[in-house]
């Protein structure tokens, strides 16, 4: 519900007006589609406006991940902390991504950064073929 843009939430609250049932689930700490028109926000205001008609239930507990790493990072991270995972060795990844290349060298002896552009030469088609064939 928070990657809804306004005239998703008007859709919702015209059928909660309506007298129809309506369930919706979201999490503001996952709205990522502001590049579509969601509007976070305005989830907050449609539920104060329809507290008779929208019943808020707090999930507890996530079902993506097995084990205490991820909720531990994401509360911190929700309290504002500074926080990372913690180092795995890059024998254990098959793909590394990072916004910096000085994160990509850091990750180990055996990943190779490597920015995506057209291929121009003979050089450069044998990297990929070495980098990506197993």
């Amino acid at each position: 519900m928070y990657d809804a843009d306004e005239l998703d939430i008007e859709v919702a609250r015209l059928a909660a007006d309506s007298g129809s049932s309506v369930t919706t689930i979201g999490d503001p700490w996952q709205a990522l589609y502001k590049w579509r028109g969601a509007q976070p926000h305005l989830v907050a205001k449609l539920l104060e406006a329809t507290t008779d008609r929208f019943n808020c239930r707090i999930l507890s507990q996530s079902f993506r991940f097995h084990g205490t790493q991820m909720p531990e990072l994401a509360a911190a991270l929700r309290r504002g902390e500074k926080a990372s995972l913690p180092p795995i060795s890059s024998e254990d990844i098959d793909v590394a991504l990072a916004r910096r290349w000085r994160d990509l060298w850091r990750v180990g002896d055996n990943v190779l950064p490597l920015a995506f552009r057209n291929v121009e030469n003979k050089s450069d088609a044998a990297i990929r073929v070495c980098c990506t064939d197993r």
